[in-house]
């Protein structure tokens, strides 16, 4: 037979249970702790949670700087975790101006569709508001964060002991004094003091002994010693010298310096000068300095394009998950043959080199990256559009698709002027077919060498079949860089042939739209004439997002089954061509790479 358990109700702090029957409960009426009686004793059955973070989000639009949070109570740097467009901001690049639902103000404004995420630690919860009692050897009341102290135990004594009482200590099992006390010398008895001579002390040695001074060793049958000034003994209240200052009996060390502290950093240097004994006399700064004709830049904590202001600098790196140094191109930067631009790493993560669009790197041995911190690299412009890279400490770099074995299609575009070759650089290596004169042109191109030129009848089709297409009904991604140069007619930039009217467009109005079933489900902002646009569709989870420049346009729950049976894909559209060019185009099948606002490439897509 089954019984009820019926609470024994108590009232405040005090009335916590030290114990209970088996199966019996116990309510806190105070602060709301609920106690279960069992086999070891009481147990607390609704303790406290653990700390969390409350989570605020922004997106930049290139000119704010302050951004609304909440969550903390403080300014301090450590209560708060920022991270701008996914990568983490030290507190040098931001300041917190007030407390709780109040602002985080960045040093330079994000740019337009940059996530801002500002995640604020907040203290834990207990069930009854926070620590209500702790009792033994630590004893603390109240809720929320509370001061915590030792149990006192004895009566605070200091100096116990002098030259006419001895100090007398008791201590716990946990080697605490619990009482200190003293007690006076016993007097001597006269059992031990038997054996001492009463009769007079034979007449000291005239002669001096060697060593002593004739003071010390004079004869006196009065008992009359030597003054202190006469041995040579220290005054009570003599001045003190040397490496001492002060009166005895309580001299010090003599001051040599002016203390300082934390002394140096990552932009300066510490300058110590000692004495004979070892002492620091001085202790300054100086900071660190370029070599001759060289200047230092600002410190960068993310991957960035070499432009003319880098002219002769020093970059410093501070990046722990790595960064790209992408060289540019004359058509991109006016940088004079024989310029040096040097990069240091002061940060843990690897910083890699390549080139940028229509500029070639040389590097012995293919050696691209400084991975080891605290070590540099020298970029040398030998001669145009021609970079040489060296240094001592160079590795290859790691630098690759974490995804690339789930990439389908690769086409850079690269190729003759005029080319009708399309070679596939996914480790599928499709054959890439051209129809109605498909070509590629040097003339205009995002990266490499060239890029896939639109025109009346034009497009590509890939293998015997839309195997690189052939998603199902899971995840994939497909994006691309394109420059329209007009909008008189629609633009097929890929139609998805084996659908009944399903393609990635640009309409009339420059919209680009992800079209399935002559429904527009997702669109962007307009694209202007003659500008490159990054382009990407993402499929999560049955969720499909499109992505313009990186910033999220929109989502659509999309269960579209994409086969490999039927009418090839065709890049490019035969019946409403492209007007522009198209580049540096990948497939991931299988990885949705987006979900939310990302940076888009500044180099092509990586080839392992």
């Amino acid at each position: 037979m089954a019984f009820p358990i019926i609470p024994k109700r108590r009232s405040g702090a005090s009335g916590n249970p030290s114990s209970l029957q088996l199966g019996e409960l116990a309510v806190n009426t105070l602060n709301g702790e609920l106690y279960l009686g069992a086999d070891g004793g009481v147990t607390l059955l609704n303790g406290p949670v653990a700390a969390g973070t409350t989570v605020t989000e922004h997106t930049g639009d290139g000119t704010s700087v302050a951004f609304t949070f909440a969550g903390y109570n403080g300014t301090a740097d450590g209560g708060y975790l920022v991270s701008v467009g996914g990568i983490d901001q030290p507190p040098s690049k931001y300041s917190v101006s007030s407390t709780a639902g109040g602002t985080i103000t960045f040093v330079e404004a994000p740019v337009v569709g940059e996530l801002i995420s500002i995640r604020a630690i907040v203290a834990g919860e207990g069930s009854g508001g926070g620590i209500t009692e702790l009792t033994g050897d630590v004893t603390a009341s109240g809720t929320g964060s509370v001061a915590a102290t030792l149990a006192s135990i004895t009566t605070a004594q200091s100096n116990a002991g002098s030259a006419t009482v001895i100090p007398v200590l008791s201590i716990d099992d946990k080697g605490r004094v619990t009482s200190l006390s003293t007690t006076e010398f016993a007097a001597l008895t006269t059992n031990q003091i038997a054996g001492l001579a009463t009769s007079d002390p034979v007449a000291l040695a005239t002669a001096p002994v060697v060593g002593l001074s004739a003071f010390a060793a004079r004869a006196d049958h009065q008992h009359e010693f030597p003054t202190a000034s006469q041995v040579g003994a220290i005054g009570a209240t003599a001045a003190a010298g040397g490496d001492l200052t002060g009166n005895y009996p309580n001299p010090t060390l003599a001051a040599v310096t002016t203390a300082q502290s934390n002394v140096g950093s990552s932009s300066v240097v510490p300058i110590l000068s000692i004495d004979a004994k070892g002492r620091v006399t001085a202790l300054s700064t100086a900071a660190l300095s370029a070599p001759a004709g060289f200047t230092v830049a600002a410190l960068q904590t993310q991957s960035l394009t070499i432009d003319a202001t880098f002219t002769q600098k020093i970059i410093p790196f501070q990046v722990d998950t790595g960064a790209i140094v992408t060289l540019p191109s004359d058509a991109n930067a006016s940088i004079t043959p024989g310029v040096e631009i040097k990069a240091t790493t002061n940060g843990t993560g690897e910083v890699t080199f390549q080139a940028g669009s229509g500029a070639t790197l040389l590097a012995p041995g293919n050696l691209t990256a400084i991975g080891t911190q605290y070590t540099a690299a020298t970029i040398t412009k030998l001669f145009a559009n021609t970079w040489f890279l060296s240094g001592t400490n160079l590795t290859q770099s790691s630098y690759v698709d974490p995804y690339f074995s789930s990439v389908s299609l690769l086409l850079h575009m690269n190729g003759a002027n005029n080319g009708t070759s399309f070679p596939d650089n996914s480790a599928n290596n499709y054959t890439v077919t051209p129809n109605g004169g498909a070509i590629t042109s040097t003339a205009v191109f995002k990266f490499g060498t060239a890029s896939y030129l639109g025109g009346s009848g034009r497009y590509l089709t890939v293998s015997t079949d839309n195997t690189p297409f052939a998603f199902g009904t899971g995840d994939f991604t497909i994006e691309f860089w394109v420059r329209p140069t007009a909008f008189s007619a629609q633009q097929n930039l890929i139609v998805f042939s084996n659908l009944s009217a399903s393609a990635i467009i640009i309409a009339t109005n420059g919209i680009c739209s992800y079209q399935l079933n002559t429904a527009n489900r997702l669109s962007t902002t307009a694209l202007s004439a003659n500008s490159w646009f990054h382009v990407a569709i993402s499929r999560v989870a049955g969720t499909s997002r499109m992505f313009l420049n990186g910033a999220l346009q929109g989502s659509y729950t999309d269960a579209t089954n994409y086969l490999s049976t039927g009418t090839l894909w065709q890049i490019g559209g035969a019946g409403s061509p492209l007007i522009g060019n198209l580049d540096d185009l990948r497939v991931t099948k299988g990885v949705g790479r987006y979900t939310t606002t990302f940076t888009v490439p500044i180099a092509e897509f990586p080839n392992s």
